[in-house]
């Protein structure tokens, strides 16, 4: 099974694209490297996990990736004001 994103944190990710994007096809990707997990601009891939709110792709992630985080949930949760992401297992 795959990992979930709350509709909180699809909307948080969708505002971040639309805010540092430079190219209307960049998504949000979701990358693990030395067992941290990061985000950065990317394009689509072949058997890329999606994730999309209101009509627009936000956050994949490889099938790797995925599979690292199988059964979690990417949520949202306000600290010192601010929303930021956390993962959720």
């Amino acid at each position: 099974m795959a990992f979930q994103v709350s509709d909180p944190a699809l909307q948080l990710l969708k505002d971040t694209l639309i805010s540092t994007r430079t190219q209307d096809d960049q998504v949000l990707r979701l990358v693990a490297q030395n067992n941290e997990f990061s985000l950065g601009l990317s394009r689509v891939e072949d058997g890329d996990v999606r994730f999309e709110t209101e009509g627009t792709l936000v956050l994949t992630a490889d099938g790797d990736t995925a599979e690292l985080l199988d059964n979690a949930t990417i949520d949202v949760e306000t600290v010192d004001g601010q929303a930021r992401l956390y993962l959720a297992a």
